[in-house]
């Protein structure tokens, strides 16, 4: 088994939530039609700043600000390769002014949801285990 360790930003603008949909085109995926919060692996060498940053410039067009950590979720794919086991770490982040979402190719849509409302919509599991997180966070 491989483990990776991962981030996610979990965007507030406007007292909304970014969530953003996995396409089926996406030959990785493990979660076809599944919204999530931008983000994934960390690379060797780069910090979790960074990664945070450049995960949802690739994946959703906007730069962020990252914050405070929120949550910490464990989830196992079942991928060509294998068995994987990562560890997902999830940060509060902000969004530098003038933005515009332009979904990444692994992506074909996107939400901004109140925070009540998330668990609405099909998340994945990591997902869903950090909204209640998010939800206790902000008082709801």
């Amino acid at each position: 088994m491989q483990q990776r360790v991962a981030v996610r930003a979990v965007i507030i603008s406007e007292g909304k939530v970014l969530i953003l949909r996995e396409s089926s085109a996406y030959k990785g995926g493990t979660n076809h039609g599944k919204y999530d919060f931008p983000g994934g692996k960390i690379n060797p060498g780069e910090t979790i700043e960074e990664a945070l940053r450049r995960e949802t410039k690739e994946e959703c067009g906007l730069q962020i600000v990252p914050g405070k950590l929120i949550a910490v979720e464990e989830w196992r794919p079942k991928v060509p390769e294998g068995q994987l086991q990562i560890f997902g770490l999830f940060y509060i982040c902000t969004l530098r002014p003038h933005f515009e979402v332009v979904l990444g190719r692994d992506h074909d849509d996107h939400k901004w949801i109140e925070p009540r409302h998330l668990e609405e919509y099909p998340l994945t599991d990591a997902t869903r285990a950090t909204v209640k997180s998010l939800l206790k966070l902000i008082g709801m």
